[in-house]
């Protein structure tokens, strides 16, 4: 479904920039 493509392509942009969030807090 193109629905569900969009969705799984936002939750990992989602989830990706978390990461780089924790990460550059973890550094501070």
């Amino acid at each position: 479904m193109v629905v569900n493509d969009r969705w799984a392509s936002f939750e990992a942009v989602l989830s990706l920039d978390a990461v780089r969030f924790f990460f550059a807090w973890a550094n501070f």
